[in-house]
């Protein structure tokens, strides 16, 4: 079902980011930037009919439609099942994974992006974990906007979830400096961190962003939510309100 939403949105997804003008209602209007998580030869989780890949991007497509609506201009990082980097096609590859990443942070920093969101959905090997997760950088020059757009985004998906039929749990805003830890060297996630941690140096992202985790697949009440389309509308919706509250208050 998600996949099936993914391709009648795809079309779309391609005239908004290809056609002139069609996302800039105003010449000041902001830019956010989409990143759908995962792509190509790396599904994320998949259970049973369940892929993370084609999830996030349902929920991309249908969020850059609803920040499109409200004029804001919108470049999203990918708009198929297919990886950014084309040359990123079997796992693993970890020089063509890093450039995979790497590409959809430059398509944010080209855009000169105002936010970068990164969706993703979660698993665990415990199926009674659920719910939904947010994560920021506080080690940004802003890392203030990373933390005041991760609650946001986790009040305002839990909320429209909920509203949607489905009782969704906050798993609170989680910071990704110390994110994984190997020997002494922690790395943060690589979208939202500084560019330099441990050994790996790249170009990190020009703007406040978020990567948030909504449902986990493998949750049995949590991977019923996700085969509806009205939640995946309701977790792109929540998206949307935070955009647009993060600006209210800048």
């Amino acid at each position: 079902m998600a996949q099936a939403a993914a391709k009648e949105l795809a079309a779309l997804a391609f005239f908004l980011l290809l056609a002139p003008g069609v996302h800039a209602q105003t010449p000041a209007a902001h830019i956010v930037a989409i990143d759908p998580g995962h792509g190509g030869p790396e599904p994320g989780a998949v259970y049973g009919d369940l892929v993370e890949r084609d999830l996030n991007l349902a929920i991309g497509l249908d969020l850059a439609q609803q920040l499109t609506d409200e004029g804001f201009q919108v470049v999203l990082t990918r708009t198929s099942s297919a990886a950014v980097n084309p040359d990123y096609v079997m796992a693993p590859d970890r020089p063509n994974a890093r450039k995979d990443l790497q590409m959809r942070v430059d398509t944010a920093n080209e855009a000169n992006a105002d936010l970068f969101l990164s969706l993703h959905n979660n698993s665990s090997v415990n199926p009674a974990e659920r719910g939904t997760e947010v994560w920021y950088d506080g080690s940004r020059p802003f890392a203030e906007q990373n933390a005041a757009l991760a609650q946001l985004v986790l009040d305002s998906v839990v909320a429209e979830v909920n509203r949607a039929g489905y009782t969704d749990v906050s798993r609170g805003t989680r910071e990704d400096s110390r994110y994984r830890v190997f020997g002494e060297r922690a790395f943060p996630l690589f979208v939202l961190g500084p560019g330099t941690s441990g050994f790996r140096q790249y170009t990190p992202t020009g703007m406040p962003g978020v990567l948030g985790e909504t449902l986990f697949l493998s949750n049995p009440g949590d991977a019923h939510a996700l085969r509806q389309p009205a939640v995946l509308h309701a977790i792109a919706s929540g998206y949307r309100q935070a955009v647009q509250a993060y600006f209210q208050d800048q």
